[in-house]
């Protein structure tokens, strides 16, 4: 996979990055707190592929700053379930702008069968505060947002995870989805 280019949209800390750049794959990392580059700089030193990932300290719901149809692969895990619909209808539609034809976006974001849907302050359908904004995807709004995308895998995940410092124990529900942008230029040609 030597010279694929993927965006690791909300990298955090860097662990996928680092596994991406292993790989043989030009990583760029994003993400928006600048403690979590710091750490992704760490662990990318530790792990010796600075060669291979670039970092970039960046709000993703602002434009990105990268030229049409850049990336053959979006990885986005755990990123983008913290926006209002028109910052999510944003993000996706600059999702599809940096995507080459053909190139695939790897999503995971909180379903809205997760045992948190529901608590917390209603901003707006199907998102909520409960110390910070959460928005939960139906199955229906994620393909909603993947218009231009030949879906080829979508799949509802459970993992057991930890709230509150390890004092409740619950499930953890995701949608998992893969999908492939599709080639729309030949219905503009004449």
């Amino acid at each position: 996979m030597k010279g694929k280019k993927i965006l690791d949209l909300g990298c955090g800390g860097g662990k996928d990055s680092v596994l991406f750049a292993k790989n043989g794959f030009e990583v760029v990392s994003l993400d928006f707190s600048e403690k979590a580059i710091n750490f992704c700089k760490e662990n990318i030193i530790r792990n010796n592929v600075q060669r291979s990932i670039h970092i970039i300290l960046h709000d993703m719901t602002k434009p990105l700053k990268f030229d049409d149809r850049t990336f053959d692969t979006v990885y986005a895990h755990l990123s983008l379930h913290y926006f209002d619909d028109r910052t999510t209808t944003k993000i996706f539609n600059e999702i599809r702008r940096i995507l080459k034809v053909s190139g695939l976006l790897f999503v995971n974001v909180k379903s809205t069968d997760d045992p948190l849907y529901g608590k917390g302050k209603k901003l707006e359908k199907d998102v909520f505060e409960l110390g910070h904004i959460r928005h939960f995807f139906s199955r229906e709004y994620l393909i909603n947002k993947l218009k231009g995308f030949e879906i080829l895998y979508i799949k509802q995940t459970r993992e057991k995870t930890d709230y509150a410092k390890k004092t409740i124990s619950k499930e953890s529900v995701f949608w998992q989805l893969i999908g492939r942008k599709l080639d729309h230029s030949h219905i503009f040609k004449l």
